[in-house]
């Protein structure tokens, strides 16, 4: 584990194993979460690569930019609640302080729910994530920046669907599969324009 706003020789001095990894995505929730946004994150943080889960407490939003910079993360991944289940999926620029991504999500489905034998619990995080079919752009780019880039030795591909309209938007079904198929990660319901970048 991370220490806590700690450097290198803060942690040699007082004995703590510093574990050296890439951090490029922070993953985190909106204050006071629920159990279930908690569980969510946790499925998160198997299937994107080079991504480390924080607990937000009562922490600033500034508080998690700076966190975020000392891991040298490049993103910050903000689950925000609406009833206690996930409400927007929010992802910030660690440097530019930007937000580059603002979806709603309209729903998930978190693989402990699952279950069955489509389901396949991971035991290590994923590595190589790859872009399986993805139509929608904005959650094509989304998942991009987020570390879906590989090619070959892929352990995760993300796919996505359009399943549904809600007046003039779509519910665009996202999921995470292994090579075999099997559902890796939490599925999530994303409320999209269609084959746009508009959210």
């Amino acid at each position: 584990m991370l220490p806590e706003y700690g450097t290198v020789e803060n942690a040699k001095q007082s004995g703590q194993v510093l574990l050296i990894h890439p951090i490029r995505v922070l993953l985190t929730s909106s204050r006071d979460s629920s159990s279930r946004i908690r569980s969510f994150l946790n499925e998160l943080s198997y299937i994107i690569p080079d991504s480390f889960k924080i607990n937000r407490g009562r922490q600033s939003l500034d508080d998690i930019f700076k966190r975020s910079r000392l891991y040298g993360a490049s993103y910050i991944v903000i689950v925000s609640s609406s009833k206690g289940n996930p409400g927007r999926f929010l992802v910030y620029n660690t440097y530019t302080s930007i937000r580059e991504f603002d979806i709603k999500i309209q729903g998930i489905t978190l693989l402990k729910e699952i279950g069955g034998r489509e389901s396949k619990i991971v035991s290590k995080k994923i590595r190589v994530g790859c872009i399986g079919e993805l139509s929608n752009t904005l959650v094509k780019n989304l998942f991009m920046n987020l570390g879906y880039t590989g090619v070959e030795n892929c352990e995760s591909y993300v796919n996505g669907r359009y399943i549904e309209k809600i007046n003039d938007k779509n519910i665009y079904e996202v999921k995470f599969l292994d090579a075999h198929n099997n559902i890796i990660g939490p599925t999530i319901r994303f409320l999209v324009d269609e084959g746009s970048n508009k959210y």
